[in-house]
């Protein structure tokens, strides 16, 4: 195996892990987009017109689903995040209050971002909508934004923020040259 396919983890896509990995995240980025598109659909029927039912509908229903499959995907919920943290050896399970962070961080950015540009933080939440409307004319931007994002923080952590000691340590524990997964837990 070459050190492209040792950096992907082209093993752990030979376990059943990695199945109910694929689908925790599936389910919980399916069941996060539909209700928050959902709370969209039904303020666009009715007289209120705050974007801040919608964004605490992004954001409460993040932190809840995150906290629902969180111990069977890690609960990225997001594919620019899972890119950026496939290959932390170092990252642990999230506590509990991970999920209400990361849901409070959305629900900040919709009542930000929300008018300027739907506020799309996730390409997989702007997926949706571009197929059942058939236009994808600018939809590569919400996917290569938030990936280089994620790629770019990814390095940033690593480089910046990571203990080069504690990395050192748990490499020569393990006596594996990297390991990677789309959980990234050790």
């Amino acid at each position: 195996m070459n050190g492209f396919q040792t950096f992907i983890g082209v093993e752990d896509f030979k376990t059943v892990e990695i199945l109910r990995n694929l689908f925790g995240e599936f389910l919980g980025t399916f069941l996060y987009v539909f209700v928050g598109v959902m709370s969209t659909v039904s303020l666009s029927k009715s007289l209120i017109t705050s974007v801040i039912p919608v964004a605490f509908a992004f954001g409460l229903s993040l932190s809840t689903v995150s906290h629902v499959v969180q111990r069977a995907s890690g609960a990225h919920l997001n594919p620019a995040i899972s890119i950026s943290s496939m290959n932390d050896p170092t990252r642990n399970d999230l506590n509990l209050s991970g999920p209400l962070v990361v849901g409070l961080s959305v629900a900040s950015g919709h009542l930000v971002g929300y008018l300027l540009s739907s506020s799309s933080m996730n390409p997989a939440r702007s997926f949706g909508p571009a197929l059942v409307n058939l236009d994808f004319k600018y939809h590569w931007i919400y996917w290569i934004g938030p990936i280089l994002g994620g790629v770019l923080g990814a390095i940033y952590y690593a480089f910046g923020m990571q203990d080069r000691e504690a990395l050192k340590r748990y490499y020569s524990r393990r006596n594996v040259s990297r390991k990677s997964s789309i959980r990234s837990i050790t």
